[in-house]
């Protein structure tokens, strides 16, 4: 069987509960290196955009799973050109990952992170916009239906998902520039798998009108991305 047709089973080193927090933080350095030149951030923006958020106002944003909290960072950065009023939040399940977060975010006021998974995380108020970047093709079936559904039901004005499409020219591309480049054993043997486990336009459209949310975009982006945004209120 073509190993393109589904998504892979994985579960991916990181993933592991026992990971060796130096190599843990080593690849989430290098998976914010490869977000900045593979058009990670842009994916994010692109997702954003479509809030039409108002200059001045402010707004609480949230990011399922924030890893080294990268995408938290990019987003303070393209706030305050697009002069918001941000407050960012992120959550994340590995305690080694928030430590790192939070050293790397110290110089953000408007960030914080938690540590918390997303299925046991209550806030103390709602957010205006929640996201997630490559992130939802950790989970399968109910887990992921889990994380749609609370991503919709603790936001104001909708969610947006940053993440990989299943491609064999990216695939290849990324497990090659990993072994040229990378460091951390994680990014060698998860970047590709990563991709393996991504999804097709066709596969999020059909997720999507399952769970009732026919009308969110799914737009591809550079490079071998998707952009999948649900605006509530919008058709």
């Amino acid at each position: 069987m073509n190993k393109f047709s589904r998504r892979h089973p994985g579960p991916e080193l990181m993933d592991a509960p026992d990971v060796n927090p130096p190599a843990l933080k080593r690849n989430l350095y290098e998976l914010e290196v490869i977000n900045q030149w593979l058009g990670g951030h842009l994916c994010t923006y692109r997702g954003l955009r479509h809030f039409q958020l108002k200059a001045g106002q402010h707004y609480r944003i949230l990011d399922v799973g924030c890893g080294g909290g990268d995408t938290l960072r990019a987003i303070a950065k393209w706030g305050k050109q697009k002069r918001l009023d941000l407050e960012l939040v992120g959550i994340d399940l590995s305690q080694t990952a928030v430590d790192y977060a939070n050293e790397r975010c110290a110089k953000h006021s408007n960030i914080s992170i938690v540590h918390a998974g997303f299925e046991s995380y209550r806030p103390d108020q709602s957010f205006d916009i929640i996201l997630c970047s490559l992130f939802t093709h950790h989970f399968y079936e109910e887990n992921l239906h889990k994380l749609i559904a609370m991503m919709d039901e603790n936001s104001r004005l909708g969610f947006t998902i940053n993440d990989l499409e299943r491609n064999p020219l990216a695939y290849h591309s990324i497990r090659i520039l990993t072994q040229l480049f990378s460091r951390s054993y994680l990014v060698k043997n998860d970047a590709p798998l990563s991709v393996l486990r991504g999804f097709k336009r066709t596969e999020w459209l059909h997720l999507l009108h399952e769970l009732g949310y026919s009308d969110a975009r799914v737009e591809n982006v550079w490079a071998f991305r998707h952009a999948i945004t649900y605006v509530k209120g919008h058709a």
